[in-house]
């Protein structure tokens, strides 16, 4: 992103932080102050509104498990909604690893295959991510 020129920083809408408005001369649009100026005013009736955090599950296997399990139904929905012409049953093939580009020309020349095969990398690294936060690792 910095080589494109953006400067991008992570905030926490929750943390509670001073702001100082710059009247004149101010970097962003007017538009970054009022809405600001809005979550300022909201966020207590915000907070007030949100359950606890459930933390983290005690059943770290079964939680995988439930996620593993939608899995199928998570990535047709979800490339669907993208444009992609996929079934169930391609995404069970991507899944089961019967998806092979190198021996069968359908599936190398499937752009709803690739967009389904990059869907299960993606899916497994964030799994991995999320094992590693539920063994107690640094998010």
């Amino acid at each position: 992103m910095k080589a494109a020129w953006y400067d991008v920083r992570e905030t926490d809408p929750f943390e509670v932080t001073q702001r100082v408005f710059a009247i004149g001369g101010a970097a962003e649009a007017p538009i970054v102050g009022r809405l600001q100026a809005i979550w300022s005013a909201s966020r207590d009736a915000v907070l007030e509104s949100f359950p606890k955090p459930p933390g983290l599950p005690k059943k770290q296997a079964a939680y995988l498990d439930f996620v593993d399990g939608i899995y199928q139904s998570d990535a047709y929905h979800s490339l669907s909604i993208e444009g992609y012409r996929v079934s169930p049953e391609l995404v069970e093939r991507v899944m089961s690893g019967a998806w092979d580009p190198a021996h069968h020309e359908a599936d190398r020349q499937s752009r709803d295959a690739l967009a389904a095969r990059g869907y299960w990398q993606a899916f497994q690294k964030v799994k991995g991510t999320v094992s590693k936060v539920l063994a107690g690792e640094n998010p």
